[in-house]
């Protein structure tokens, strides 16, 4: 039997629920940036987020390369991150340098996923940062009903290598998965095509709005826009205002 997405996301929400899973690594000065405090390892990020109480703001450091293929010692075998702790209060931001801008080159790079969410309690905004070499796919949300804001990103040379999954995208949003907004964010030089690849996929219309996006360079098939076979490459989408 295989395991499916949603499957393998629930379990691991059990397994990080679990006690005595671990302690919070805590944000320290960042290396080529002393007055930013914040993270330059993926293991402390992914740590403190799943570990997290009641979300808050992280800050990846400056001029940092994140290896999302890197796992913790303990219990989660996982390597991505699930972002499942943001409260309704305080929400869940992820953001580069104190301003969550791309001038500060955050990369998150390698692994099958990087971020993926469930039924998120509260908003989540992520900003500034390049998403690359994923596998499967950089974000992947299952049932998230809360708003998710996704600004001044790129993602950029990510691919499938699931060739049994048609479900892959670089945007992968399924089973009821609602207010994704992307804003101002770059999809470059992406490839697709494993069985019925996809660079966005979204199972349901009005899952995700894009607004400002470029789309540039990439293989597979823009789902629920145009769909263009893996021979063809997606280059018309230059400035693609609002897509719902």
């Amino acid at each position: 039997m295989v395991t499916t997405p949603k499957i393998i996301i629930l379990i691991a929400l059990a397994v990080l629920q679990a006690p005595g899973f671990g302690v919070l690594s805590a944000p320290s000065k960042c290396p080529n940036s002393p007055q930013v405090t914040g993270y330059s390892s993926w293991t402390s990020l992914k740590n403190d987020i799943e570990l997290g109480n009641g979300g808050g703001i992280f800050t990846i450091c400056p001029s940092s390369i994140l290896n999302a293929a890197d796992k913790p010692t303990g219990k989660n075998k996982w390597s991505w991150i699930f972002l499942n702790n943001a409260s309704s209060g305080k929400g869940l931001t992820i953001q580069c340098g104190d301003n969550g801008s791309l001038e500060d080159n955050c990369t998150i790079q390698g692994s099958t996923h990087h971020f993926t969410m469930a039924n998120n309690p509260g908003k989540i905004i992520i900003k500034g940062i390049t998403f690359k070499g994923s596998k499967m796919s950089c974000i992947h949300g299952v049932g998230v009903k809360n708003p998710v804001d996704i600004i001044d990103c790129i993602f950029t040379r990510n691919t499938d290598t699931q060739k049994t999954n048609e479900n892959a995208g670089t945007i992968n949003l399924d089973s009821g998965s609602k207010s994704f907004t992307f804003t101002n964010c770059q999809f470059v030089n992406n490839l697709h095509c494993s069985n019925d690849g996809k660079l966005i996929n979204i199972e349901q219309e009005l899952s995700a709005t894009f607004i400002g996006c470029i789309f540039q360079g990439n293989v597979g098939k823009l789902y629920l826009v145009h769909a263009y076979p893996c021979q063809r490459r997606v280059s018309g989408f230059q400035k693609m205002q609002v897509y719902g």
